[in-house]
């Protein structure tokens, strides 16, 4: 078991100090002081919930932007229509390898690392050159799996990019308007997820009793310049 540093009890929580979108000065509340946003992360069932209204805005823009009498479909879809080929296709190519890294992880498997069993004579009172011979060993390791991924990756691109290109101009005009659905409800979803994800991590005291925002409306409706500081301090405790 890993031994315990008191350090990891500083790392699902955070203090952050605003700073002034214009003057690049900390912000100070009404008597003068330092205003103080105190972060934290998020417990597995805000989380969850997290995820469950991230889908549900995927959802509603989906429905929208398949729907031809949107305004929605209208803005953001209809201007595909007349997009050049070219256009269309780096559309679709964006749309199917977008998750081509996760999907490598999942085909290519990843072998359980070696162990000092494997090099040292006395595994409890392994000598320093052991040591180092099973550092190399993981290391090669690790590398041959990188570059597995990285394979699988170029490979898979090269398919996609071979089945973009026997497309007729009719069929990539059409899946390139699916696919800029499916990128915009992408966003959509990875947008909500960290409005809400900082609505729920966001405090005014160190004892993470009183939320800084009152809905994760409110927060959509700050500054910004000031979300975006939440959101860099959020994902570096994350």
């Amino acid at each position: 078991m890993a031994g315990f540093r008191i350090a990891d009890l500083l790392k699902w929580k955070t203090t952050v100090i605003i700073l002034h979108p214009l003057t690049g000065e900390p912000i100070k509340d009404e008597n003068g002081n330092i205003f103080q946003v105190y972060l934290k992360v998020l417990g597995d069932e805000d989380l969850e919930s997290t995820h469950r209204r991230a889908r549900l805005a995927s959802s509603r823009i989906r429905k929208l932007l398949n729907d031809t009498t949107s305004e929605a479909y209208k803005d953001r879809v209809e201007p595909i229509m007349d997009a050049t080929r070219e256009e269309c296709e780096d559309i679709v190519r964006q749309f199917r390898t977008a998750n081509l890294g996760a999907e490598a992880k999942a085909a290519i498997v990843r072998e359980e690392l070696p162990t000092i069993e494997e090099f040292a004579k006395v595994p409890d009172a392994s000598t320093l050159e052991e040591q180092e011979e099973l550092d190399e060993a993981i290391t090669k390791q690790e590398e041959a799996y990188e570059a597995a991924i990285a394979a699988y990756i170029e490979d898979r691109t090269m398919v996609e990019n071979n089945q973009i290109s026997s497309m007729s101009d009719d069929e990539i005009k059409s899946e390139a308007k699916e696919s800029l659905i499916g990128i915009i409800a992408l966003s959509e979803f990875f947008t909500e997820m960290i409005n809400e994800k900082i609505y729920r991590a966001a405090y005014r005291d160190k004892l993470f009793k009183q939320r800084l925002y009152e809905s994760v409306d409110d927060f959509k409706s700050e500054d910004s310049r000031i979300r975006q500081q939440l959101i860099d301090a959020y994902l570096g405790i994350e």
